[in-house]
């Protein structure tokens, strides 16, 4: 699979809203973190919240992501 990252979020409940936002409109998107979960909040402060979706998805995820989020 063939996974590009199309936005970076400093806090993770942002990052969590561009998930949902993206598969409601049924684009399949994963959240990488650096957080452990959410344990440890200070490390996603340094990494960042990646999302990541398929190749193909890319430019549909990023109109809907300029737009909204």
């Amino acid at each position: 699979m063939d996974l590009v990252i199309v936005k970076e979020y400093d806090q993770r409940y942002k990052a969590e809203m561009a998930v949902d936002l993206l598969k409601q409109n049924e684009i399949n998107a994963i959240l990488i973190s650096s957080d452990q979960g959410g344990a440890r909040p200070y490390l996603g402060m340094v990494e960042g919240f990646k999302i990541q979706v398929k190749h193909q998805d890319f430019e549909k995820a990023k109109d809907l992501l300029s737009v909204v989020i």
